[in-house]
Order: structure tokens, then sequence, then C-alpha cells
């Protein structure tokens, strides 16, 4: 039970760091776009 609960929010935290990591290269490739 406490494991299944650990392997759903580790996939959840490593979802968000991915999209977080996605903005942010997104951001520092296309700094035009935001200007």
């Amino acid at each position: 039970m406490f494991r299944t609960l650990d392997i759903i929010a580790l996939r959840h935290f490593i979802n968000f760091l991915r999209n977080y990591f996605v903005v942010i290269l997104y951001l520092y490739l296309c700094p035009e776009l935001i200007s």
C-alpha cells in the first residue's frame, strides 16, 4: 500500500519536473517569443 503510494507520488513528481524543465528550456531557447 505505502509502496504503491510512493510510486504514484514519484511518478507525479517526475512528470512535474519534466514539464518544468521543458518550460525553462523553451524560454531559454526562444526568448524572442516573450518580448
